[in-house]
């Protein structure tokens, strides 16, 4: 009871989504490829950020293609 469901039936469906959402992202974290153990690491921790939607370390490079406006142009 650690989230305060009290309803059985309810308890037993989240479980279910939880371990379902769980298996899903594992299965995603053990087929990352690399040639080193950092890459890696790099790669699982992207994997993360994108699935439980943190906050990005870097910019998304997609925003900066383009030429470049003068200030003040919009």
């Amino acid at each position: 009871m650690m989230l305060g469901v009290s309803d059985v039936w309810t308890a037993f469906c989240l479980d279910r989504a939880v371990h379902a959402f769980g298996s899903v992202l594992q299965s995603e974290l053990d087929g990352v490829e690399g040639k080193t153990a950092q890459e890696i690491t790099r790669k699982r921790e992207r994997i993360l950020r994108t699935w439980l939607e943190l906050k990005q370390q870097f910019r998304n490079p997609s925003g900066m293609v383009g030429p470049k406006k003068p200030d003040g142009e919009v």
